[in-house]
């Protein structure tokens, strides 16, 4: 996929895995971290990001249903779940993201993660 610079909302409690996913992402990537969902909510706006990345187990309001409203607010945002919980295929929170991160994660992980959610996003704009 041809490579851009993407808008990015990371939406994770652990303040540790901000920073070191801002640290990641920010040489090519412009990444705004909030640290639960209702932050996550405020922050957000239509046409503001490319790509969310979001934590199921946050504080305020649960990462499926943050992804669910910035969904319906914004149908061409890429929501992606990054959590450390096994998810059981077929589990409905899953059905709120385009993409799934497994945690712990590698730094080429994260790389292609996100320059797919970047492609997905460009092609629904």
């Amino acid at each position: 996929h041809p490579r851009r610079s993407g808008r990015i909302l990371l939406v994770d409690d652990d303040q540790v895995i901000g920073e070191v996913f801002q640290r990641m992402l920010s040489d090519k990537h412009t990444v705004e971290v909030v640290g639960d969902g209702a932050d996550a909510l405020k922050a957000f706006a239509p046409g503001h990001f490319d790509v969310a990345l979001i934590d199921l187990g946050i504080p305020t309001v649960p990462g499926d249903r943050v992804a669910a409203d910035m969904r319906e607010r914004d149908p061409s945002l890429v929501t992606v779940l990054v959590t450390g919980w096994i998810m059981e295929e077929g589990d409905p929170r899953l059905t709120n993201f385009d993409l799934h991160l497994q945690k712990p994660i590698g730094v080429s992980d994260l790389d292609q993660i996100v320059s797919e959610a970047m492609a997905m996003h460009d092609s629904r704009v």
